[in-house]
């Protein structure tokens, strides 16, 4: 079937940014080494930390809303690619940061990755169900980040092993140059979603004055992804310096002053212009459809699972000796074979019975989290390759599902927030991993992760599966 310009575009873009996402992971090995053997941090230190530079992804609905209702997706995606691209300059360039400041600049760049992937689903989820091809779009995009994790695999695991993690930023600079060229070319005049974008002006038409509302507020968001970090690691891991701990106290008291002037501006706008209200109004449809109520709660059951990787991680280190290279190499051999799990699913997605892969996907969740009791080289390879393409098949269709639960005229933002509930899952995973990990050990914590797969079970006959949100 001859593909259309318009849904190749999308293909493309959907691609190019999910390559993106993927080739970001560069850094991670040489990031592990780094907190592991330079700062001598332990597995549930390492743990806490992922979890707090993952917070901008729990907050998505309000990268959705933003999507939606402000500029359009294709400019959101180039600013963010220019935000990352700068992130990369600084962390790369500079000879020595704190890890406090280290944090918070992760932090930061997972909220530009963040707002990139919302705009990028917002476009798919309403062009893909207009052509029925979400789960298409989303193999090749899951595809492309595979592909990515591939050369990430190749070359982070040797970096590692031979440089530091300076080096894994600075080779990011020249994808994101070629990645913005490659948007840029992003024909907005003639978008599959237009008619999305006209729902989006009906609804809400904000006038040039309030400009610097919209400012305030983004000072407020943004302010709680560098303050607030800074903070909590400070306080849990450093004795403050008095003068440090005086400017962030200081820095926390004028954000909360900020956000009672916002309120107060905000407050004094929706009186003004009740267009403002009817717009915040319509999206109380994310908080009382009971379909897309259950599905959020399903993602998150189905998504939580105290984590224990970094544990593995050490123990592959330490116990087996395993260089960064092999394991990076041991990574892009994992990545090339999940590509058959796309494929597959590229091929055979449409014919599938969503509601009895899910089924299946819960008992085989708990039996291939027990598995890891028994924990050699070994083994531990034949896991990652065989475990890589059934994730990659089940994550898939899980995916797809949720890109058709979503609310039409909402897309980006219902999509948005089923996305952030799957990263609360994956968030509270990590901090309950990091907490049992240091109270109860490496083996009681794989069975009870392995029990939490069954959560989700009851709620699978409720979802519906096939219907619309809407109906």
């Amino acid at each position: 079937m001859k593909l259309s310009n318009k849904l190749l575009w999308i293909y493309v873009l959907s691609s190019c940014v999910y390559f993106t996402q993927g080739i970001e992971g560069m850094p991670g090995m040489a990031l592990f080494f780094y907190l592991k053997e330079k700062l001598h941090f332990d597995p549930s230190t390492i743990m806490y930390i992922g979890s707090i530079t993952g917070l901008a992804w729990l907050v998505k609905p309000i990268w959705g809303y933003l999507c939606d209702n402000y500029l359009t997706k294709k400019s959101w995606i180039i600013l963010s690619l220019v935000g990352s691209l700068g992130i990369c300059l600084y962390l790369g360039l500079s000879p020595f940061i704190s890890v406090p400041i280290l944090i918070a600049i992760l932090s930061i760049g997972n909220l530009t990755t963040a707002f990139r992937d919302v705009a990028t689903d917002g476009i798919m989820c309403v062009e893909g169900k207009e052509a029925n091809e979400c789960g298409r779009i989303q193999a090749i995009q899951w595809t492309s980040i595979t592909v990515a994790s591939i050369i990430v695999g190749l070359i982070g695991g040797y970096i590692a092993d031979h440089f530091n993690y300076q080096l894994s930023y600075l080779t990011l600079i020249p994808i994101y140059l070629f990645i913005i060229s490659i948007v840029l070319k992003y024909k907005t005049t003639q978008p599959l979603n237009q008619q999305l974008e006209e729902i989006c002006i009906k609804q809400i038409k904000v006038p040039v004055k309030i400009n610097w509302l919209k400012l305030l507020q983004l000072i407020w968001i943004l302010s709680l992804f560098i303050v607030i970090p800074i903070k909590l690691i400070h306080t849990t891991f450093y004795d403050i310096n008095p003068t440090i701990n005086y400017l962030l106290n200081a820095a926390i008291k004028s954000m909360w002053l900020v956000f009672l002037i916002d309120n107060i501006l905000l407050y004094y706008q929706t009186i003004k212009d009740s267009k403002v209200v009817k717009s915040i109004l319509s999206y109380k449809e994310l908080f009382t459809n009971k379909r897309f109520l259950i599905g959020c709660l399903f993602v998150f059951l189905y998504n939580f699972n105290p984590s224990f990787g970094t544990p593995l991680s050490f123990i592959e280190r330490d116990i087996f000796k395993w260089s960064g290279t092999f394991m990076g190499l041991l990574g892009a051999i994992v990545s090339a074979i999940s590509i058959i799990g796309s494929i597959l699913y590229f091929k055979f997605g449409k014919k599938i019975n969503v509601s009895k892969v899910l089924y299946w996907s819960v008992f085989l969740g708990a039996i291939t989290t027990l598995s890891y009791l028994y924990f050699t080289p070994t083994s531990a390879i034949v896991y990652s390759i065989v475990y890589s393409v059934l994730g990659m098949f089940i994550f898939l269709n899980v995916m797809s599902w949720m890109a058709e639960a979503t609310i039409k005229g909402k897309e980006a933002t219902s999509f948005a927030l089923l996305c952030s509930v799957n990263n609360l899952a994956g968030t509270v995973s990590g901090l309950s991993g990091a907490y049992l990990f240091s109270k109860i050990g490496l083996t009681p914590l794989i069975v009870i992760s392995a029990l939490t797969s069954f959560l989700c079970l009851p709620l699978i006959k409720h979802l519906q599966i096939g219907e619309t949100a809407n109906g």
